[in-house]
């Protein structure tokens, strides 16, 4: 979709609009400075496809600096992470007092909760993904440390042609019913190139050897979405810590583990119904599959999240197989 093209605006209006538009991506205000030469005008056209859980962009602007203050969150409550592969031109990207050049093919990550500059050395395109840090399940400190060390991790690569390639075929994905499912897989890719980079940076705390990470709580948490017994003082019990240790460890990372579990439930979900078998099954067997003991409350969680019902996910992969089975009846997805 079309976030912005300044060919449809006014030269004397372009400042402002491009600006409001920077602001919306990052999802705070910012201050920009704009570099033309004397005589041109302000240009940029952002496009934007959301996949599920993350927010591809692309991007091709004139030269300008960007700045973003202090600790933000977004108009929607939560914060995320940008990460940036430049495509054409240079720049340069600071934050957490590490300066870093923007430069073709190598990835950048913006923590959209600390203050950060970004500049242009005139025309420059590129693209990014844009994850919220609940989805991402990663605490602070690992996407500071993270962030300034992508580079040394052997998933470097890996990720930046992965998003270069999801980029070439956005549209097409876009339109696909597999989206959320890619965009859950990219969410997995980016967390283990941050997890990745991290461990390269900083050494392991030596005062507490036997705490357990977030990464732990999570990836334990992720092992076990199809228990229904699954609950947090299951997963508190598992790791030797207490609940409310569990929930200070959460909320120090930013995670807010109840909806964490419901939006991977849901992915998880979303896919079953999405690939054969899961295409003929009744939805209130793949509900409880993933730990729903409820199907209306199902429903309603799908639909916020899909934006359509689960019966009609189902029924649209199924029509879009080249063999497609025969309806089952089930709980109506609403």
């Amino acid at each position: 979709m079309l976030l912005i093209d300044t060919r449809q605006i006014p030269a004397h209006r372009r400042i402002r609009a491009v600006d409001r538009a920077l602001a919306q991506v990052v999802g705070a205000p910012c201050a920009v400075t704009h570099d033309v030469p004397e005589g041109a005008a302000v240009h940029a056209r952002i496009e934007y496809w959301r996949l599920g859980p993350v927010t591809l962009l692309s991007t091709v602007a004139s030269g300008l600096r960007m700045r973003r203050g202090r600790h933000r969150r977004r108009e929607d409550g939560t914060s995320g992470v940008l990460l940036m592969q430049s495509t054409r031109g240079s720049g340069r990207f600071a934050q957490h007092g590490r300066r870093q050049p923007l430069t073709d093919g190598a990835l950048v990550l913006d923590d959209l909760a600390a203050p950060s500059e970004l500049t242009w050395h005139g025309e420059g395109a590129g693209r990014a993904l844009l994850v919220d840090r609940e989805t991402l399940g990663l605490p602070s400190e690992t996407v500071r440390s993270g962030g300034g060390a992508l580079r040394d991790s052997p998933l470097h690569d890996l990720v930046g042609h992965h998003l270069a390639e999801m980029s070439r075929e956005a549209g097409g994905i876009a339109d696909d019913p597999g989206r959320a499912a890619v965009g859950a897989a990219t969410a997995e890719l980016l967390r283990a190139l941050i997890a990745s980079a991290a461990g390269r940076s900083a050494p392991p705390d030596p005062e507490t050897p036997g705490a357990p990470r977030i990464e732990d709580v999570l990836d334990y948490t992720r092992a076990h979405l199809t228990d229904r017994e699954l609950s947090p003082g299951r997963i508190a019990d598992a790791h030797h810590v207490s609940v409310r240790h569990l929930y200070r460890l959460c909320h120090e990372a930013g995670v807010s583990l109840e909806q964490w579990i419901i939006a991977r439930r849901l992915d998880g979900a979303s896919l079953a119904l999405a690939v054969p078998p899961g295409s003929s099954r009744t939805i209130a067997s793949v509900a409880a599959a993933w730990g729903f003991t409820d199907p209306s409350h199902f429903a309603r969680r799908f639909r916020a999240a899909h934006g359509v019902a689960p019966r009609e996910w189902q029924r649209r992969h199924r029509s879009a197989s080249p063999a497609g089975p025969v309806g089952a009846a089930g709980v109506d997805g609403g």
